[in-house]
């Protein structure tokens, strides 16, 4: 409903569960443009929608135990580039900073705007040092 009402500029899902054996189609929705991770084994899968009239573009983001999904899009003639991830929680931590860091340090080189936005399924209290 969110979408049909067009009330939101961008709409990140993770964990759709959602595989090959559903039709993109099936999930479109009209003034949004729609990109689609499957899900890997029992858990995961990605979905972005965003307004058809903010012009954006996939980028592939190679990564092997996470999964993303890498969004340019133009705003007020600024390159804003949207990652949307999504860790199995069998993922150990370091696959995160270790498929993540190097995407990000990627893309900083073209834009000093970018948003970031997942299922981390990371500890941050159990992981920070300050806190141990």
């Amino acid at each position: 409903m969110i979408l049909i009402n067009k009330s939101v500029d961008m709409l990140i899902l993770a964990e759709t569960k959602l595989d090959d054996s559903f039709p993109d189609a099936q999930f479109q929705v009209d003034g949004y443009n729609m990109y689609c991770k499957d899900k890997t084994g029992n858990q995961g899968g990605l979905i972005i929608y965003i307004r058809s009239d903010i012009p954006n573009n996939r980028i592939e983001a190679d990564t092997n135990s996470i999964e993303t999904i890498l969004l340019k899009i133009k705003l007020s003639n600024k390159s804003v580039y949207i990652l949307g991830s999504y860790r199995p929680p069998s993922t150990p931590d370091q696959k995160l900073e270790e498929e993540i860091s190097p995407l990000l340090e990627n893309i900083s080189r073209y834009s000093d705007h970018t948003l970031v936005i997942g299922d981390f399924n990371y500890d941050m209290k159990a992981n920070n040092p300050l806190t141990a």
